[in-house]
């Protein structure tokens, strides 16, 4: 199976007194997003499968997704900030026989993911894309198949 592993889009910072969960994209996150769902729906990828945390940031950066890729987000909170590894893997092990998911998460997760999952360390700032590729749902290994960080896409 294939995993594209997204970081939400560049976020604004949260105002004095408002939760974390709620912080919404800048304009600038909203226009990498919009262009890397472009770049992903040319490729034809045949994704089955779009889940998000449930915080503002990530199901704006998985609806624009899902608008262009034709998926309807699944917001799972075993993938709120914080989510551990195998987290992750609960959420991919319980999909409907998948052949390529994305999950839009949130920094220390994805980094973790991506390390435990290839031994690969990589800067991951918001908006950027990793593509794992995995024997099966299990995740215990994968392979670091591509990382396509923001502004790498150009807009359209």
């Amino acid at each position: 199976m294939y995993l594209f592993v997204l970081r939400h889009g560049e976020a604004a910072p949260a105002p004095l007194g408002a939760r974390d969960r709620d912080r919404t994209l800048t304009p600038r996150g909203e226009a990498d997003i919009a262009a890397l769902a472009r770049w992903m729906a040319s490729l034809s990828a045949g994704l089955t499968h779009l889940g998000c945390s449930p915080y503002v940031r990530t199901r704006q950066t998985a609806d624009l997704l899902g608008a262009t890729l034709g998926l309807q987000p699944q917001p799972d909170r075993l993938l709120q900030a914080g989510a551990s590894t195998d987290d992750v893997r609960e959420v991919v092990h319980q999909l409907d026989v998948p052949d390529v998911a994305c999950l839009v998460i949130h920094q220390p997760t994805i980094g973790q993911l991506v390390y435990d999952l290839t031994g690969s360390r990589a800067a991951l700032p918001p908006g950027t894309l990793a593509v794992l590729e995995a024997s099966d749902q299990r995740l215990k290994r994968a392979h670091l198949v591509a990382l396509l960080p923001p502004g790498l896409v150009p807009p359209a």
